[in-house]
């Protein structure tokens, strides 16, 4: 059969240019029942569910489903999503599969059969597609804490992976961004990059982004076309790496500044300042161009964690990226607006918490999948879950309570929480801490003993599992908590 120039064209743009996904797509468009309304992406359907059929072993059959949720599948992690089924021989019978491809870190689904089959999945059955993802996080979220450094980025990559929203997708994985690439900016790139800013921000702001030109220039990235002409630009940088001077003489960043005395970082942690990004054609509006800085800029929240707590970042116009921001966990600042010239600017901050990137990723993940870290603290609303009502906390409630709770079973000293929440450097033998603290027991109500008390030494944070709700629930006797008392009264 003869396929039209648009048939082909389609077939192209679906398979991405993977060549199983065009022998796929071809075979489904020639041997499949003609129809009016037969897409490629229904075309490669029908064929994945052949291939599902021709798996004869029912076990391997559902493998492959489990399989078709995640970025990869490694041993650990297929125990994880089918844990009734003990068979060593099933990983290995996964990787025989024509498209299933083997690699050091895993088994990866050939592209165009997994989506058809995750997509069938979460048409025919979507409860347990959703058990797969939760098993998922939950197993890649263990094993995340005690990787080696050089293998972070997969597992944010794989939570990542777990992420449906369509916010956070085209954050993470934006599209139209394929004719562009970024590289940092080089020496002669300076007077593309002040015009783009003079023409979208005006003489003084336009100003104050030569001088971080002058004094960082390493800080500048471009956005070239395919013919390499620069379409936009973004500026990031250390704060620990800008001369003081110049910090004070960008009201932006010298607001930054100032709120991160205010809120100080945790100890160890760092902050990066995405001083501005702009496209030539559509200044700080969304566009493939602005895409693909974000992408990059992500690149560089991957590399500077476990490090990396805080980002700041500043808008003349929030609206379009309301949605965005807040899928993304970014907050509009309660500060008022920065004026440079006739623009206005509103400061967001993006607050990654103890776990850096990786703690993000995690939350953004576990929201989705209504499976939080231990219950307890909804990051997203700043508050606590306690007998299925979220109780508000303040900010330093909030930041003491994560603290803590990032540090799960250890014990944290009453100084460790003065230097890294409050910015104090001495015990000045005040009771901000304990007042805290008692705050929360407060709020926390059944659950107060969360937080236990080592006198002498700090404070622990026991997450609330099974066990300890369970022992809330069922109280001891009176009787008995009578005679426990007395038998404690009795060996002082």
């Amino acid at each position: 059969m003869r396929r039209s120039k648009s048939g082909a064209n389609a077939i192209v743009s679906f398979a991405l240019g993977h060549p199983l996904a065009l022998v796929i797509a071809g075979v489904a468009s020639t041997h499949l029942p003609a129809e009016p309304n037969r897409t490629p992406e229904r075309a490669i359907r029908a064929i994945a569910q052949r291939f599902l059929a021709e798996i004869e072993e029912p076990q391997l059959r559902e493998a492959v489903r489990a399989a078709s949720v995640v970025r990869r599948v490694t041993r650990s992690l297929l125990g994880a999503l089918m844990p009734s089924l003990h068979d060593d021989l099933l990983f290995d019978r996964l990787a025989r599969l024509p498209f299933v491809g083997s690699a050091h870190d895993g088994l990866t689904i050939h592209d165009a059969v997994r989506e058809a089959i995750r997509t069938d999945l979460e048409a025919i059955d979507p409860l347990t597609c959703q058990r797969y993802r939760r098993a998922a996080w939950r197993q890649l979220n263990h094993e995340a804490k005690s990787a080696a450094f050089g293998n972070l980025w997969r597992y944010s990559a794989d939570l990542i992976f777990l992420i449906d929203n369509p916010t956070v997708r085209e954050a993470f994985f934006p599209r139209g961004v394929a004719k562009f690439y970024v590289e940092r900016a080089r020496a002669g790139d300076g007077v593309e990059i002040l015009s783009i800013s003079g023409e979208h921000e005006g003489r003084e702001a336009a100003l104050i982004i030569e001088g971080w030109w002058t004094q960082l220039p390493t800080s500048f990235s471009v956005v070239r076309d395919g013919g390499g002409q620069i379409v936009g630009f973004y500026c990031l940088l250390d704060p620990a790496d800008a001369a003081p001077s110049m910090v004070r003489r960008d009201p932006l960043t010298w607001a930054w500044s100032k709120h991160l005395l205010q809120r100080p970082l945790s100890k160890g942690k760092t902050s990066l300042f995405l001083r501005r990004w702009l496209s030539r054609e559509h200044g700080e509006g969304p566009s493939p161009v602005q895409a693909a800085a974000w992408l990059d800029i992500k690149r560089h929240y991957l590399e500077h964690r476990p490090r990396l707590q805080r980002v700041y970042l500043a808008l003349m116009n929030v609206t379009p990226y309301a949605e965005v921001a807040s899928g993304l966990d970014i907050q509009i600042m309660d500060e008022p607006a920065v004026s440079i010239g006739d623009a206005s600017y509103r400061s967001l901050s993006l607050d990654m918490g103890e776990r850096s990137v990786d703690g993000w990723l995690t939350r953004l993940a576990a929201v989705e999948l209504g499976t939080e870290q231990d219950g307890l603290l909804d990051e997203r609303r700043k508050a606590l879950m306690v007998d299925g009502r979220a109780i508000v906390l303040t900010p330093k409630e909030f930041d003491v309570m994560r603290y803590l709770a990032a540090r799960q079973g250890e014990t944290v000293a009453r100084i460790e929480l003065l230097n890294d929440v409050w910015g104090l450097k001495y015990d000045l033998g005040g009771n901000v801490v304990d007042a805290i603290i008692a705050r929360l027991r407060k709020k926390l109500g059944s659950l107060a003993g969360v937080i236990e008390t080592r006198h002498g030494h700090g404070y622990i944070y026991r997450s609330p599992g099974p066990d300890f709700r369970s022992a809330v629930k069922s109280p001891v006797p009176r009787q008995l908590g009578q005679k426990a008392n007395s038998e404690r009264s009795s060996s002082r």
